[in-house]
């Protein structure tokens, strides 16, 4: 496991134990609709507003499988679900919450690509930096964005905090838009 990715594990595990398979359980605080504006703003980016094919998406950083949650109120029978996380504690909720779906238990980072899925997606995995420096949290978004392309077949859809903000907070991840922009066209695609 890669070692940002082991710092954000412990993170959300204690998280999971004192909140369980919530949104608050997910570090999501207390406001539901935020986590839900960001959901829907993957259903669009994806396309699923606008498509009526069947698509499949791979859940980097699932927690408990609150996106597929989402998906299941209105594309139930139009997306084929894979959630992959870290956390054996996440998969273990996610499996008792939605035992039919998919659920693999690894780091993003270093899985093997063997089964693409059309969109990979990562909500909330690239938002906390606890106390890893910021260099080496960009190095490390850098690797899972490139990890990410590496299995989907269309895009990737993801979000990060933008750096152009009046306030931060020490355990956020703030990456500069343009600077995201630049690594992506120029070392996943230019699409």
């Amino acid at each position: 496991m890669h070692e940002v990715t082991r710092t954000l594990t412990t993170h959300y595990e204690a998280c999971l134990a004192q909140h369980g398979a919530t949104v608050q359980g997910m570090d999501w605080g207390d406001n539901t609709a935020r986590l839900m504006t960001r959901f829907d703003a993957i259903c669009r980016a994806i396309g699923l507003n606008e498509h009526r094919r069947q698509i499949s998406v791979r859940d980097a950083g699932c927690g408990c499988g609150l996106l597929l949650d989402h998906f299941n109120k209105r594309w139930q029978d139009r997306v084929t679900y894979v959630g992959i996380d870290a956390s054996t504690n996440m998969i273990d909720a996610a499996r008792s919450r939605h035992p039919r779906a998919t659920w693999i238990i690894g780091d993003i980072v270093e899985a093997t690509p063997s089964l693409k899925a059309d969109w990979v997606v990562a909500n909330g995995l690239l938002t906390e930096k606890r106390d890893i420096s910021h260099e080496r949290m960009v190095q490390y978004a850098k690797a899972v964005l490139v990890a990410m392309f590496n299995h989907c077949q269309r895009g990737i859809c993801f979000n990060v905090l933008s750096s152009h903000v009046n306030f931060c907070d020490d355990v956020l991840f703030y990456w500069d838009p343009g600077d995201v922009l630049t690594f992506c066209t120029r070392h996943l695609s230019r699409h």
